[in-house]
């Protein structure tokens, strides 16, 4: 091989290097800039779904008041187990009170058409 097409080769394995460190650099800037994007738009959907019930459905404060005050004091404590008998064999605390696991009055779609009876 003449030292024409070493130095060629040289240079070419240089270019091919550092197009492949700018692109590999250039995907992960990419990458997380879309991350953050796309976080951002799932954030601002959320805000603009939430205030677009909330005006449709013409809540005012006196009527989040009521419907703060019905719930006043209900607390809802959901606890997870890994098997079946991890949750058989639990013993709950005196301060968790009724346990309303099958309670069709507790399900969040009964809840948010309010409280039946105290």
């Amino acid at each position: 091989m003449k030292i024409g097409s070493k130095i060629a080769l040289f240079y070419t394995g240089i270019t091919i290097c550092m197009l492949t460190c700018i692109m590999v650099v250039f995907y992960f800037f990419i990458y997380n800039y879309i991350n953050r994007l796309y976080d951002s738009y799932l954030a601002d959907k959320a805000y603009l779904t939430a205030q677009k019930h909330w005006e449709k459905d013409e809540v005012d404060e006196s009527s989040y008041e009521i419907i703060r005050q019905e719930y006043e004091g209900l607390l809802l404590a959901e606890v997870e187990f890994s098997s079946q008998e991890e949750a058989e064999s639990y013993c709950p605390p005196d301060w968790f009170g009724e346990d309303v696991t099958f309670s069709v009055r507790y399900h969040n779609s009964t809840l948010s058409r309010g409280l039946t009876e105290k």
